[in-house]
């Protein structure tokens, strides 16, 4: 299962992935690794509850500062700084 954070991106002391681990956390959820959310966009065409576009953060860490993204207008991934204002999709543990 999986619960979309419509809300502005969480934050956690000027670090958003941080954030968006606490926040999934917080609701009994986590965070979907890369692999995880990767699959999630690839089905995002079968759930219209799914978003279409936006960025959003996965659990997986590249480095220190920085973690893995998905793009989904596009399935582009990246890493990019964990101070970044990406948005948040937890997964059902």
């Amino acid at each position: 299962s999986y619960d979309p954070i419509s809300e502005a991106p969480y934050t956690s002391n000027n670090n958003y992935w941080a954030g968006a681990r606490e926040k999934c956390a917080s609701m009994g959820m986590t965070l979907p690794d890369r692999g995880t959310l990767k699959s999630i966009y690839n089905q995002k065409g079968n759930y219209d509850t799914l978003p279409k576009s936006g960025w959003f953060w996965s659990s997986s860490e590249y480095s220190t500062f920085y973690a893995w993204h998905v793009n989904f207008s596009s399935g582009n991934e990246g890493s990019y700084r964990k101070s970044s204002p990406y948005g948040v999709l937890c997964v059902g543990n």
